[in-house]
């Protein structure tokens, strides 16, 4: 859900702010649907999962956040606004969350149980 539906209002959000912010024209048409058409492809790709498999999953799933934050570099770099630059963060952040989840699920890493036992650590640890 968060790199589902969390990606898309973040990606709304930014194809409408960022050409505020560098004063350049928005992405509209053939791009635009094709950005859409990348997140739809993600959203089938993980719903078919089990079909097409983890890792061809994850790669179409990745693809989304990978693509929109070039899309958002592009914009800032190409309007010559490096006070936003920051802001790519945000996509950035997507795209690293989403491949670890995507690596827990391939059992190439075990971020989820290191992040529970961060947690448990800094609840007992921290409460009083």
């Amino acid at each position: 859900m968060i790199f589902g539906f969390g990606a898309a209002a973040v990606a709304g959000f930014l194809l409408t702010a960022v050409p505020n912010w560098t004063g350049r024209p928005p992405i509209h048409g053939l791009p635009l649907a094709s950005l859409a058409l990348l997140w739809l492809a993600g959203r089938i790709a993980i719903s078919f999962s089990t079909w097409i498999g983890a890792i061809g999953a994850s790669v179409l799933d990745l693809a989304f956040p990978a693509v929109f934050l070039f899309v958002v570099m592009r914009e800032i770099v190409a309007g010559g606004n490096w006070r936003n630059l920051p802001i790519a963060g945000v996509p950035l952040l997507f795209l690293v969350g989403n491949l670890l989840t995507h690596f827990e699920s391939i059992a190439i890493t075990e971020t989820a149980r290191s992040a529970r036992d961060w947690a448990s650590r800094r609840s007992c640890c921290s409460s009083r």
